[in-house]
């Protein structure tokens, strides 16, 4: 396992002079952080691992009362009558959504720009979350787990509604004040000090977000692997009911 994890470390860094590589290891709770990309400056994109943010955030809100989630969303946020899921099953991808929807912005961006080079959900804000939703009120949905994008997209405007601030102040202060990780928040569209993805030689940059984009939910913190660490052993070590209660098992 060594000779194949070098071989593939090596072989990493060859593609490009811009690369870096930042790998952490937890275990027994001490960890261990180890590459060339291991310093607080250096940070990357955590892509669907900021879901989990927007779960334990969502679960303090409900132990502090503010929501139920056995109730349905349109308790919450201002929605047409109809029938929606509940919170719930948002939080553990049984609303019957898939990971395509909005299929009216989704498709054609990805048939005119693929997924890599372009944010397909760039144009999403809060409006157009609560119309999705309302247009599909009706449809027949399933409890079977589907992967969602978009539930927790639905989260997002879930907890502007209840606090009655934009989610990317809502989600930076959560991080900062109630997990402590400081070089953990929303991707800057201002800010190209961040690496480049890579694929084979061509350098391709992070999606871009804007802040009033409730996508930030499903995919767009930022962090380095000093926080990553601190935040596996949150999440197996916290005493806190919100990361305790995200463990259960429905």
């Amino acid at each position: 396992f060594k000779d194949k994890f070098i071989h593939c470390y090596e072989k990493y860094l060859k593609l490009s002079s811009d690369a870096t590589i930042a790998i952490g290891i937890f275990h027994k709770d001490n960890y261990y952080v180890f590459g060339n990309g291991t310093g607080d400056s250096y940070l990357y994109d955590i892509g669907s691992i900021s879901k989990t943010f927007t779960a334990h955030l969502v679960l303090s809100l409900y132990n502090k009362g503010l929501i139920n989630i056995e109730d349905t969303v349109d308790k919450y946020i201002p929605l047409k009558k109809g029938s929606y899921p509940k919170i719930i099953n948002f939080l553990t991808h049984t609303c019957g959504y898939n990971h395509l929807t909005p299929v009216e912005l989704t498709v054609p961006s990805l048939l005119k720009s693929g997924y890599a080079k372009r944010n397909i959900y760039e144009k999403c804000t809060s409006d157009t979350v609560i119309k999705c939703l309302e247009r599909r009120s009706k449809f027949k949905k399933t409890s079977k787990y589907a992967y969602s994008d978009f539930a927790y997209v639905v989260m997002a405007v879930l907890c502007e509604c209840v606090l009655k601030k934009g989610f990317k102040e809502i989600l930076e202060d959560f991080i900062k004040t109630k997990l402590s990780l400081d070089n953990t928040f929303v991707k800057r569209i201002d800010d190209d000090s961040y690496p480049k993805a890579i694929k084979g030689k061509k350098k391709l940059p992070f999606w871009i977000w804007n802040t009033n984009n409730p996508y930030i939910a499903s995919g767009g913190i930022v962090s380095n692997i000093t926080d990553m660490i601190k935040y596996i052993d949150l999440t197996i070590n916290s005493n806190e009911d919100y990361i305790k209660n995200a463990h259960i098992i429905n």
